[in-house]
């Protein structure tokens, strides 16, 4: 008997910096634990910021070598910073290891 699981080699770090102003928010995303290996492309990336008074959909862009970027509006008491990767589909194609 075998048993199927999914595998979790990737990983996203974020540490959240705080101004008067502004969060601001790099995430850190690598294809193998803990070593960057490429950028993952922003679309692919989905972050939002979750007050009490609701939840609000951040930009992803490029912020570094191999880093994404969002900020917000600093928000008056606690909130969370959200980030998370969106689903996607990978083949072995004729033309080589693809997307979609």
């Amino acid at each position: 008997m075998s048993a199927v699981a999914p595998a979790f080699a990737h990983e996203a770090l974020i540490v959240p910096t705080k101004s008067d102003v502004k969060v601001t928010a790099p995430i850190k995303s690598t294809r193998v634990v803990a070593v960057p290996e490429d950028l993952e492309a922003a679309v692919n990336i989905e972050a939002s910021l979750v007050t009490p008074g609701g939840t609000e959909t951040l930009v992803v862009a490029q912020g570094g070598d191999l880093s994404l970027m969002t900020e917000a509006e600093a928000p008056k008491g606690a909130a969370w910073l959200v980030a998370h990767h969106l689903p996607l589909i990978h083949s072995n194609t004729p033309e080589g290891y693809q997307e979609g």
